[in-house]
């Protein structure tokens, strides 16, 4: 039998799609696609209660987030800052085309102006930087001194 062959149905205004060995219907296909739709949200429905990592269920979980959150927010700050950065840079730029010559009498001259703004964003960074590493080390200490009385405890050994 040959890959497709056109049958009499077919000619009918019947269609046919190939899958695997088998030669099925269009109507089969659709039909088998939404039984697998079903059967997928019948087990959702089914399934836990909806976790979500958003909604924390513990008190550490909750600390967690709440570092996730602190990290999240400086970090997209920061990208923001750089993105407008870059953006400013864009526009100050002076337009040249391929016949201007190059100026180079800022070479040797000094920028304080550009200076001082590259130091300013360092130490912005630098900040920023050791403020989530204090973030961090406070979630940690508090972590540490919740009771691990009812805690799962995991003995691993390694071979």
């Amino acid at each position: 039998m040959e890959p497709y062959e056109q049958r009499e149905s077919d000619r009918r205004g019947g269609s046919r799609c190939r899958t695997g060995r088998f030669v099925v219907t269009r109507p089969t296909c659709v039909v088998i696609g939404l039984v697998a739709l079903l059967n997928c949200l019948f087990a959702v429905a089914v399934a836990a209660p909806a976790q979500s990592a958003l909604k924390p269920a513990g008190i550490q979980a909750e600390r967690i987030l709440d570092l996730w959150n602190l990290t999240l927010a400086v970090c997209s700050a920061v990208f923001a800052a750089i993105l407008i950065a870059c953006f400013v840079a864009l526009l100050r730029a002076p337009r040249v085309t391929n016949s201007t010559r190059p100026e180079l009498s800022t070479i040797e001259s000094a920028e304080p102006g550009l200076r001082r703004s590259v130091v300013a964003a360092t130490a912005v960074s630098a900040v920023l930087l050791f403020g989530l590493v204090f973030a961090d080390v406070l979630t940690d200490r508090a972590l540490s001194r919740l009771p691990v009385t009812d805690a799962v405890h995991i003995e691993l050994t390694g071979h």
